[in-house]
């Protein structure tokens, strides 16, 4: 849900990165990025099909490359932790326990549910989570220890939408097209790309989790945990890429309504394919 940058390396945070409507709203989602972009030297951007919409999208890196360049950005970024203070939660540790149970519940029910994910928890007092595109994700006790098992479910999938639908990729390949030649004022990809993000990631990361069994309408309960902890000025996550909370929260509700019945679906895989929210079988 948070959108900043590390390096050559977009951290794109959750943390509520809610609203589901996210990380490239839809209801039908849109092609990422570029459908909100008059990218009129197009044909000269290579583009690819997207895992979960099947529509037209920017990616000018592979998957492996970004797990690599993400797993080191994050080796880097756990020690600078540990010089300050914040450790890693150990695995023994009750905490860490319940984000794995959960982290597996939800990451059953994705997209990317044979892709070894896992996820990092850091000692510190703050309201956030955040994946650099690769395999880890990482998460702050200020949040884990603040939710309920359906909260932190909601924020869980957001999360790992992030990685399904290859933001971090589509990100970096955004960069590069603006640098490059091609990139003229008509052409270049507008900041809306990355807003338009957050609401695709929220939108697909309550469908995890609702697949998963948890209950979406709760993802309210993560504004108002937001609001009494006192973390809204502290927590970035709200600021140029990502939309107003109260926006977010009207499509939280909407999705949830929308998806509602999907927890008591058997034909889950024909979910992931097809469902309120889009049809990658059309």
């Amino acid at each position: 849900m948070m959108g900043f940058r590390s390096g050559n390396h977009l951290i794109i945070g959750c943390a509520m990165v809610l609203a589901l409507a996210g990380c490239q709203s839809q209801i039908r989602i849109e092609p990422t990025g570029i459908a909100q972009s008059p990218v009129k030297a197009a044909d000269a951007v290579p583009l690819s099909k997207d895992r979960i919409t099947a529509d037209n999208v920017l990616h000018l890196r592979d998957q492996m490359t970004q797990n690599e360049l993400a797993k080191q950005a994050l080796e880097m970024r756990l020690a600078s932790y540990q010089r300050q203070g914040f450790n890693e939660v150990p695995s023994d540790d009750k905490r860490m326990r319940r984000l794995e149970q959960i982290f597996e519940k939800v990451h059953l029910r994705t997209h990317l549910a044979k892709m070894d994910l896992r996820p990092v928890l850091i000692e510190r007092d703050v309201f956030q989570a955040y994946t650099l595109g690769g395999l880890e994700i990482v998460f702050y006790t200020g949040l884990t220890d603040s939710l309920s098992d359906d909260g932190l479910a909601i924020i869980i999938g957001h999360e790992i939408a992030h990685i399904a639908a290859g933001h971090a990729v589509e990100q970096v390949s955004r960069d590069v097209v603006n640098l490059s030649e091609i990139a003229t004022d008509e052409a270049r990809l507008s900041g809306f790309y990355a807003i338009e993000a957050e609401y695709e990631a929220d939108r697909i990361g309550l469908l995890y989790a609702t697949l998963a069994g948890y209950d979406a309408s709760k993802a309210a309960e993560i504004w108002e945990t937001l609001g009494k902890i006192g973390h809204r000025q502290k927590f970035n996550l709200f600021t140029a890429t990502h939309p107003p909370d109260e926006k977010r929260d009207i499509r939280l509700e909407e999705t949830a309504k929308q998806i509602d019945h999907l927890h008591n679906s058997d034909d889950w895989r024909g979910d992931l394919r097809c469902n309120p929210l889009y049809c990658a079988d059309n």
